[in-house]
């Protein structure tokens, strides 16, 4: 894109974006006429792909933000108005969200969340919006539960803690495959535009008649069903001495790790404290990857070397 196009990017974006934190970010760069940061921010357009969007937080197109997650939500909504189920908008979509947020950004996941339902909301889409972060099976899993034609999921999964993303499920509760993901993407550029005022409308959507939390019910199911049909060995594991240290790494698995242990009948799992709430800066590890190995999880190590505990998870 040339100079002028970016500076016409620039403009646009402000004629879009009703967020202060991301507006500002942009017209300050436009008004110091910073055109080399502002290529950065609206030269490319985050792709939509089979793993759905992902990113660094931040204003513009190639950011992860409330207006990419609702341009990308338009086009997502308009594919499946047009291929999807003639009952979209009783089958309804969920949508689920972690914890992730950058102060600096002035952007979050649930923000995104609320965004996105009010997208399907103001097309009388029946929205399953948990009230609540979430563990991302439980998106997975609520749309085979509940019958929905998609499911979303605002998270970045291990990615450095400026990353956000944005997962789709279709009707089956899997992640898409080609060709769909293609064909959302040509939908999302044909549906660039704002079809509602969702400054007021995301603020609001929580109150909407189609908005529904139904997190209770189905994290319930998801764990009945995993104890009905994955443990066989129930009073074995009970009586097992094994002690498991499961690190949540910062992210929003421990509470449903707890259920899991549960639901199987083993005995509670050894915490690492350090790592075991929800924290959007990660303190203790550069990438919460597990796949990182010894730097990621190191304290997990010795914690379990104080319990004794052969096994980390």
């Amino acid at each position: 894109m040339s100079d002028s196009e970016i500076i016409a990017a620039a403009n646009g974006w402000l004629e879009l974006d009703y967020h202060e934190p991301t507006r500002n970010a942009v017209k300050e760069l436009l008004d110091a006429g910073n055109v080399a940061e502002l290529r950065k921010l609206l030269g490319e357009r985050l792709a939509f792909g089979t793993a759905g969007l992902r990113g660094p937080m931040g204003a513009g197109y190639n950011r992860m933000n409330h207006i990419t997650v609702l341009q990308c939500t338009q086009g997502i909504v308009s594919y499946l108005e047009k291929t999807g189920p003639a009952d979209l908008k009783t089958k309804g979509i969920v949508i689920g969200y972690d914890h992730r947020s950058s102060a600096k950004a002035g952007v979050d996941s649930e923000m995104m969340a609320l965004t996105a339902a009010a997208v399907c909301v103001s097309r009388g889409i029946k929205t399953y919006l948990f009230s609540k972060q979430v563990a991302t099976p439980i998106v997975a899993f609520c749309v085979k539960y509940k019958g929905c034609a998609a499911g979303m999921m605002v998270t970045a999964s291990h990615n450095p803690k400026d990353d956000n993303g944005y997962k789709m499920y279709g009707g089956n509760g899997a992640q898409l495959c080609d060709p769909h993901d293609t064909l959302i993407a040509d939908q999302i550029l044909l549906n660039l535009a704002p079809w509602v005022d969702y400054k007021t409308a995301a603020a609001a959507v929580r109150s909407s008649p189609l908005c529904v939390d139904a997190l209770a019910e189905v994290a319930d199911a998801y764990f009945a069903e995993m104890a009905r049909t994955l443990c066989f060995q129930r009073p074995a594991n009970a009586a097992a001495a094994l002690r498991v240290v499961y690190t949540a790494m910062h992210g929003v698995g421990a509470p449903f790790a707890a259920r899991a242990f549960a639901a199987f009948g083993h005995v509670p799992f050894v915490p690492v404290p350090l790592q075991n709430d929800p924290d959007p800066a990660f303190p203790t590890v550069a990438y919460p990857n597990p796949e990182e190995g010894k730097g990621a999880l190191e304290l997990a190590f010795a914690a379990a070397a104080a319990a004794g505990a052969p096994l980390v998870l």
